[in-house]
């Protein structure tokens, strides 16, 4: 996986996973991840979602989640069978697997200069209408 594409409507967040053939086919997707659905039965995301950004690995990330438990590590990995992410701590010593952002509250994504210090992303705009 390449990166997954973060959508947000009503207060819940949606995931939409990029494969390397994707990008190489220059395939825009609609379809965001259903838990244990098959892809055609995926969640399709029109106009009425709002793009938030793309998560690459190591982006470092700020999650509160539906417990109010404050995550704050770098992006690792997605699972397409449930859309949880996993975050891992700066040095790689504590990994949160299983983290649902479907029913996260606050999900806020972080620039890290040169200096090492970090800032908050506002909105990205999605990859396809960079081009």
């Amino acid at each position: 996986m390449v990166r997954v594409d973060l959508y947000q409507k009503n207060g819940k967040y949606f995931l939409i996973p990029y494969y390397v053939s994707d990008i190489a086919k220059k395939i825009v997707k609609n379809k965001a991840i259903a838990q244990g659905k098959r892809e055609d039965e995926w969640i399709t995301i029109d106009g009425t979602y709002d793009f938030i950004f793309s998560l690459f690995k190591n982006d470092l990330v700020r999650i509160i989640d539906s417990k109010g438990k404050e995550i704050f590590g770098y992006y690792n990995s997605c699972d397409r069978t449930n859309g949880a992410i996993e975050i891992k701590k700066h040095d790689g010593s504590v990994s949160w697997r299983g983290i649902g952002v479907r029913t996260a509250k606050l999900i806020e994504k972080y620039q890290v200069d040169v200096l090492g210090s970090y800032h908050k992303v506002k909105r990205e705009k999605p990859s396809h209408e960079l081009a």
